[in-house]
């Protein structure tokens, strides 16, 4: 408005106050005025047409926040030094042989023995005798949400891992003993229950649709980046598949922090599409977040213990309509492989990229979370039957079931 508002001095308009200009007549002048401020206006589209109200509007994540805020909290754990050591030595490896496994129960039982015991002891007593702390604990931060009414909260393994003590912050300043109830290590989930009063309710956050999330959709990230609680930036979905050590990441440029981890990533309607989890140290802006269609089919065993997740070695992508009748299907119901692990059991009973999974055990889904759930919830060892097709084919394949492995690297791809 301003451009048709106000004119600099010296513009044709101050020297038309003068009296003529070029020879023209000062009703003709006014009247080209008019006719040349109106072009104008319509050059710079239309802005000086646009009334008030609308122009005075703004775009603002403020509702999402305020209908999320209850949900999210903030996360802190502690745990002894040698607890932790103890802890990250016999953490779950990758498949090995049985022979291995056994000298690595004896290695543990060793270390816990030899090490964990008698240092753990030696420190109590000396902290006793000297006034200080009997025991140097490791601390750490986080971030995490409701995703249970009774009172169960989703954060990140790395937040809380075998934690001894855990404590949670709500937005009202509350703060609650938790327990770790499950983890799934691989993907760096877990769940912390709060004790909550007879009748006493949390307000769970809303999970969106995996399918929906596209590339360039605005996000809004929440936590407690350096223990500011309810932090909250912006940016957008920058990748759908950034691939890492167990599953594909959703990859943003909402500005990440220690701290953030845990918390959930946001579309621009409320629903949580991730749970951020990691940052590229030497970049900026560059974080990313565990998709809810890996989350999802966990939550209920993570209520109930650690995870083994059932795993047969491919990445489904939803099919659209018309790429559905395209492959001779009459329905959406079907759910194309875009990666086969060669070594996975996929690979083994002959599965191929571009094959679409339309039944699991004779029965369809109509999402993919349903389908990936029914996968991650089988036992490893056990055996699934898929109808799949492959060039308007319809065929069945028995795939047996694996528990979720390393795939990768330890770093997520560029």
């Amino acid at each position: 408005m301003a451009r048709c508002a106000n004119a600099a001095p010296g513009s044709f308009i101050n020297r038309a106050q003068k009296g003529t200009y070029a020879g023209m007549s000062r009703p003709g002048l006014i009247a080209s005025m008019v006719l040349l401020g109106s072009v104008l206006c319509m050059d710079v589209d239309t802005v000086c047409a646009v009334p008030l109200t609308e122009s005075s509007s703004r775009l603002s994540f403020a509702e999402v926040v305020k209908s999320n805020r209850d949900s999210i909290v903030q996360v802190s754990a502690e745990i002894s030094k040698y607890k932790k050591l103890y802890y990250d030595y016999t953490e779950p490896r990758p498949k090995r042989p049985f022979f291995r496994k056994g000298v690595d129960m004896l290695l543990q039982a060793t270390c816990f023995l030899a090490c964990v015991v008698p240092c753990t002891a030696l420190d109590q007593i000396a902290g006793l005798l000297c006034g200080g702390e009997p025991v140097r604990r490791i601390k750490s931060r986080g971030t995490g949400f409701v995703v249970f009414r009774e009172g169960y909260i989703l954060t990140n393994y790395h937040v809380v891992g075998y934690a001894d003590q855990v404590r949670v912050t709500f937005v009202d300043g509350t703060t609650r003993e938790g327990r770790v109830t499950g983890r799934e290590i691989e993907t760096d989930l877990a769940m912390i229950k709060v004790m909550l009063d007879p009748h006493e309710e949390l307000r769970p956050v809303t999970f969106g649709d995996p399918d929906e999330v596209e590339v360039g959709d605005l996000v809004v990230a929440i936590g407690s980046p350096f223990g500011l609680d309810q932090t909250v930036t912006t940016g957008v979905i920058s990748s759908l598949s950034r691939k890492g050590p167990y599953v594909n990441y959703l990859q943003t440029d909402a500005a990440l922090n220690p701290g953030s981890s845990g918390g959930p990533l946001l579309l621009s309607d409320g629903r949580v599409v991730g749970v951020t989890t990691a940052v590229i140290a030497q970049a900026q802006n560059l974080g990313f977040a565990i998709p809810t269609d890996v989350v999802l089919p966990v939550l209920e065993a993570l209520k109930h213990g650690d995870v083994r997740r059932g795993s047969i070695g491919v990445d489904l992508t939803t099919v659209r309509e018309q790429k559905a009748h395209a492959h001779g299907m009459s329905t959406e119901r079907c759910y194309r492989i875009t990666h086969v692990d060669p070594k996975g059991p996929g690979g083994e009973a002959g599965l191929k990229e571009g094959d679409m999974v339309c039944a699991v055990d004779g029965t369809t889904y109509d999402t993919k979370v349903g389908l990936l759930t029914k996968i991650a919830s089988s036992r490893p060892g056990t055996t699934l039957k898929l109808t799949i097709v492959r060039n308007g084919a319809s065929f069945e394949v028995h795939v047996r079931v694996a528990e979720l492995r390393r795939r990768g690297t330890d770093e997520l791809a560029p």
